[in-house]
C-alpha cells in the first residue's frame, strides 16, 4: 500500500513540475514578446513618410524561433476583391506547450491596373495583378496577426500611445505590476 501511496505522491510532484515549467515557460515567452523589436528589425515604409514596419522575412524568422518548425501555421479564411484591392484574411495558429491557440489577421493590397486606367476599372487590371497582390496581401495579414502576439512582432511601432503589456516583476512573495502610458508625443 505505501508503494502505491509513493507511485501516487510521485506522480502528483512530476505533474507540478511540469506544470511549472509550462508556466516559466509561458511567462519567459510574455517576457520576451513583450520587448520592442530591435531597430535593425524594423523599416521605413518606401512609400508612406514616417510608416514603420516588421518584413515578412522578419516575422516568419521570429515565429520559427519562438514556437519551432512546424509549431506555427497559417490558415486562409477569406479572399476577396474589395475596391480594387485583394483582401486576404488570415488565422495564425501557433503552439506554446501543446496547446495550439491563434489570432487572425486581414491584409490587403491594391491590384495594379494599365497606366492611364482608373483604378476601379476591372477591365484594365495588369495581367499579374492578382499574382502579385494576394501574397503581398497574405504577408500583411500574417504580420497583422502577429502583432497581437506582442511588441517584439511591431505591435506598437506605430501608435503614438499605448500601454504597454504587463511585466510582473518579483519582489520576495509579492508580485508588483507595472504600467505605464507610453506616448510618442510627450
Amino acid at each position: 500500500m505505501e508503494t502505491k501511496v509513493n507511485y501516487a505522491v510521485q506522480q502528483v510532484e512530476q505533474q507540478g513540475n511540469a506544470a511549472s515549467q509550462q508556466q516559466s515557460r509561458r511567462q519567459e515567452l510574455a517576457k520576451t514578446l513583450a520587448t520592442p523589436p530591435p531597430q535593425g528589425f524594423v523599416k521605413e515604409h518606401p512609400f508612406v513618410k514616417g510608416l514603420k514596419y516588421t518584413p515578412i522575412g522578419i516575422v516568419e524568422g521570429l515565429l520559427d524561433r519562438l514556437f519551432g518548425f512546424g509549431n506555427w501555421k497559417v490558415e486562409i479564411l477569406d479572399t476577396k476583391m474589395m475596391a480594387n484591392s485583394v483582401v486576404v484574411v488570415i488565422r495564425l495558429h501557433y503552439r506554446i506547450d501543446g496547446e495550439w491557440l491563434f489570432h487572425d489577421g486581414g491584409g490587403a493590397a491594391p491590384l495594379q491596373v494599365n497606366q492611364g486606367a482608373k483604378p476601379t476599372d476591372v477591365d484594365e487590371l495588369k495581367s499579374n495583378a492578382v499574382m502579385i497582390g494576394l501574397p503581398a496581401a497574405k504577408s500583411f495579414a500574417i504580420k497583422d496577426a502577429a502583432e497581437h502576439l506582442g511588441e517584439l512582432f511591431g505591435r506598437n511601432l506605430n501608435r503614438t500611445s499605448y500601454i504597454p503589456s504587463v511585466k510582473p516583476e518579483n519582489k520576495g512573495e509579492q508580485k508588483v505590476v507595472k504600467v505605464e502610458l507610453k506616448s510618442q508625443n510627450q
